[in-house]
């Protein structure tokens, strides 16, 4: 499953890791560079054990992923 999101850093130039939760477990992770006061569209690819509802966070946004 593949996500895109936008990553916003509002500070200083910067190096940071990206991870996206399915409940506590990691399921996505990518590494990002971000200038100072800029934005980056990130695309990552999510591996879910399970079908059914996951709520997916990442950073401060969640939302309802199901799998078939």
């Amino acid at each position: 499953y593949t996500v895109h999101f936008l990553l916003w850093n509002h500070g200083g130039a910067d190096v940071t890791n990206v991870k996206a939760y399915s409940g506590d477990k990691v399921v996505g992770e990518k590494l990002m560079a971000v200038n100072g006061d800029s934005w980056r569209v990130v695309s990552m690819d999510l591996v879910f054990d399970t079908p059914g509802e996951h709520a997916l966070t990442i950073g401060d946004l969640t939302a309802t992923v199901v799998v078939e």
